[in-house]
């Protein structure tokens, strides 16, 4: 017996309010999704697993490097906003050059310097020491 032919034979002995709920369940649910074939299905999905692979063979000898470089960005990028790292630990983790590299790297992660009243004290100091010098 198909689906189909046992749901005929069980609203043979539904009451009619459920038969009228039943009925608009069913009206919702076909306005929702028009019906889909396993073809159309297949087609559709053997599609995408193309256009998901056809960039990770182009790509496959440099980017698995830039993936990991990029996610070791973020994350550290992450660690400094959240207050967890200092510039000098993003310098490095991420074997930057330079501090002010490190403000380049932070500007272009859209990341602001953490930079509170003790160390502009301490900057003011040391600029007093070389005005001195």
């Amino acid at each position: 017996m198909t689906p189909k032919q046992e749901l005929l034979q069980e609203l043979e002995t539904t009451p009619l309010p459920i038969i009228l709920q039943l009925l608009q369940f069913l009206r919702f649910l076909k306005a929702q999704k028009p019906p889909l074939d396993f073809i159309d299905f297949a087609d559709t999905a053997a599609d995408m697993d193309n256009q998901i692979q056809e960039p990770i063979i182009t790509g496959q000898n440099d980017r698995p490097q830039d993936l990991s470089r990029h996610l070791l960005e973020i994350i550290t990028a992450d660690a400094y906003s959240s207050g967890k790292i200092s510039t000098a630990e993003v310098r490095q983790i991420l074997q930057l050059p330079s501090r002010l590299s490190v403000h380049a790297f932070l500007k272009r992660m859209g990341v602001y310097l953490n930079y509170d009243e003790s160390e502009l004290d301490k900057d003011l100091q040391t600029l007093k020491e070389f005005r001195v010098q």
